[in-house]
């Protein structure tokens, strides 16, 4: 080499001639948090550390690095990272202690000035491959000073329409995050349609690059701060893609981490060992906050006595607000996170969100102490989805719900679940309560959609209330049982149920009331006021302790059912039980292998005494088999048929035939049978071994000649 940097000779290198940081640089990207750079640091945990560690945290320059080394460190007041500042704080070893009358350590980003927009519309734009895509356009009065790949938030005084209602003007209102795509001119395009429907004081702002990341630090509370109401240990706000990884919380007095109007953050392996829930002091309980945050990703950890391991909820402002306080939470996704001995529902959305996801994670043994009631997987809003998770010693597996004053809950899906063990039910649907806006009214919408259910060991498989439901691939084995209680396969209160390829497995269940199908009645103050339930492939499979305590398999008259493919390994007493007038149920009984064989089905009818007078199409017409055949019993007594009711299948063709070794007869007649048409005769009188063959023909029973 002839020169350097065009030095010859012995030449000395500096910091420049080979590219790296200066020294003075370099010293403050990687700044320590020792006693002897920050006077007031003390690691032995024995005074205030609060200033030396902000003074440390004043000294990481933008994009610098901020190490807390070991030790016991006393935080009376807040540490706040400042705005525009991104950095990263490292603290293996290192626990921070608070009182809990202030968060302990916040960050917060900067938004820019509102920004007035118009002409909001959604159009197809054909990109560069020649595929085209819709994607939401607006224009601007200025020339923007964003450009593609930047990040917007859109918002509008518009009430979120799921959401509770608020009081005093305050609401939860839209708002969500959108990336730009191009920008030509005055007029931006962005990469995707907007999600929601905007109309009143429409704007955006930019989103700052700030992000932070939190790792490897210990954070407690105080015996005496644990107490203190509104108590939130990390609190961050308006940052791109912050990051907490590997930090344990051991106590916190009301929230242990909460993110607020964060864009894309990352929550792993974090332990929360407890927070404080008293409600009535202000103290929320909640492990995870998240305030409308969007495509936030919580990756495994442990969280337990909390109320709620997560939960999310979208502020109640007033019009005109910053920007912060808009929209909801969205897109989350709770991947393989534990929660154990929560308080309340252990996974938890509030109304405002929409599609939070919850995979493969677990909910072990919940505690109420302040509510009566808690799920595995609490759904408020709409479109989250529960995928690959368990549930043991819970009230309920997945809980959909509306809150008692207002809110809606809507879209969701659950697949590959396993209930062990609730007190309530495995999918518990519980909507529009008496003090609700829609106060017993069936939903409009699709309440949830599951499949691939186990519920072992649980009082219920299913109990809905004013939801509409689809539930399939689903094995529900009650446990032994005790004295009085009610184990219920499928419960229908005001609902619509559809559920297909079920399995009741009461072998196992020695004690209390097995009711494979129960319809609670309502009356006209319930809209529609209706229990409707679609069945098809359903096996119940009971023994003759079940059918010593439950008569039928379908209880409640007010059950309005169309079922195929039903299966009883052994008969009931009554079969199939009550329904209301309207049902199509084809059942059979199918004995299980090696047992003596069943051969009752919905093809076969019994009809005597009273039903031989008033209408004895009433339970006949109630079978969709498309041949059916009657016998009759008039025993020893003389009955004349007053009605047959009309049909439900065009071309069902019924057989009647009298019983042997009976005296009596059974008279059928155009005048006094009102809707039966006879071949070649006004009056037709069977007695035994006579038969009588009718088809319905859409209008009329007609006689087959």
């Amino acid at each position: 080499m002839d020169s350097v940097n065009g030095q010859t000779g012995e030449v000395k290198l500096t910091a420049v001639d080979v590219g790296a940081q200066a020294k003075a640089t370099a010293d403050a990207a990687g700044v320590v948090a020792d006693p002897a750079s920050f006077p007031g640091i003390d690691p032995t945990g024995a005074s205030d550390s609060t200033k030396g560690l902000q003074d440390a945290l004043l000294a990481t320059p933008d994009g610098g690095q901020l190490q807390i080394p070991g030790g016991t460190y006393r935080v009376d007041g807040n540490l706040s990272i400042p705005s525009g500042r991104s950095l990263k704080i490292i603290g293996y070893g290192a626990t921070l202690v608070h009182s809990g009358n202030v968060p302990l350590l916040t960050a917060s980003g900067e938004y820019g000035a509102p920004v007035g927009l118009s002409n909001l519309r959604v159009e197809d734009v054909t990109f560069g491959s020649g595929a085209s895509a819709p994607v939401s356009r607006f224009t601007t009065t200025n020339n923007p000073g964003w450009r593609a790949g930047d990040v917007l938030k859109i918002v509008s005084d518009d009430a979120i329409p799921e959401s509770r209602a608020g009081s005093g003007g305050n609401q939860s209102r839209l708002g969500e995050f959108a990336v730009v795509h191009a920008v030509d001119g005055k007029t931006t395009t962005l990469a995707a349609p907007l999600r929601e429907s905007y109309s009143t004081n429409v704007r955006l702002v930019t989103v700052s690059e700030q992000t932070v990341a939190l790792e490897g630090m210990t954070f407690d509370t105080t015996d005496a701060g644990v107490s203190n109401s509104l108590g939130v240990t990390i609190h961050l706000m308006r940052l791109r893609e912050p990051i907490i990884r590997n930090v344990r919380i051991r106590r916190a007095s009301s929230i242990a981490l909460q993110l607020s109007s964060c864009f894309g953050y990352s929550v792993t392996n974090c332990l929360v060992d407890g927070v404080t829930e008293n409600l009535p002091n202000g103290q929320l309980g909640y492990g995870v906050l998240d305030n409308g945050s969007a495509f936030g990703r919580i990756n495994g950890g442990l969280f337990r006595r909390v109320r709620h391991a997560y939960t999310d909820d979208s502020p109640r402002i007033a019009a005109n607000s910053a920007a912060g306080g808009y929209g909801r939470t969205y897109g989350t996704q709770v991947v393989g996170a534990v929660a154990t001995m929560t308080f309340n529902n252990a996974w938890d959305t509030h109304h405002s969100s929409e599609s939070v996801q919850f995979i493969s994670c677990a909910a072990v043994g919940g505690i109420p102490q302040g509510d009566q009631g808690f799920a595995a997987f609490g759904l408020r809003g709409k479109n989250h989805r529960v995928i690959g998770c368990l549930s043991i010693d819970m009230e309920s597996g997945v809980t959909v719900f509306s809150e008692g004053a207002s809110g809606l809950s809507y879209g969701h899906t659950v697949s590959d679940l396993l209930v062990r063990r609730a007190t309530s039910a495995a999918i518990l649907v519980n909507l529009n309560g008496d003090q609700h806006p829609d106060a017993r009214q069936r939903s409009g919408q699709m309440s949830v959609r599951a499949a691939d259910v186990i519920a072992e060991d649980c009082r219920r498989l299913l109990y809905s209330v004013n939801g509409t439901v689809r539930l399939a691939n689903a094995e529900f084995i009650p446990p032994v049982g005790k004295s009085k209680i009610e184990y219920n396969g499928i419960t229908n209160r005001n609902s619509f149920i559809d559920a297909r390829n079920i399995l009741l497995d009461y072998t196992r269940n020695t004690a209390g009331v097995p009711q494979p199908f129960l319809a609670v009645s309502t009356d006209n103050s319930w809209s529609p006021g209706r229990q409707e339930t679609v069945l098809d492939g359903v096996r119940v499979r009971s023994t003759a302790s079940v059918r010593s305590r439950v008569s039928r398999p379908f209880i409640g008259g007010s059950h309005m059912i169309n079922a195929r493919g039903v299966e009883f390994n052994e008969t009931f007493t009554v079969l199939p039980g009550d329904r209301h007038d309207s049902s199509l149920i084809e059942w059979r009984c199918n004995s299980d292998p090696g047992q003596p064989s069943q051969d009752l089905n919905s093809a076969y009818f019994y009809l005597g005494n009273a039903e031989l007078i008033q209408d004895p199409m009433t339970r006949v017409r109630q079978s969709p088999n498309p041949s059916v055949i009657v016998k009759v019993n008039p025993t020893s007594q003389n009955y004349t048929a007053t009605k047959f009711v009309n049909g439900y299948i065009r071309g069902q063709i019924v057989t009647f035939y009298i019983q042997d070794l009976v005296s009596g007869s059974w008279t059928i007649s155009r005048d006094a049978t009102p809707g039966v048409l006879l071949y070649g005769t006004n009056s037709r009188t069977l007695r035994k071994n006579d038969q009588l063959q009718v088809v319905w023909d859409g209008a009329s029973w007609r006689e087959i000649a």
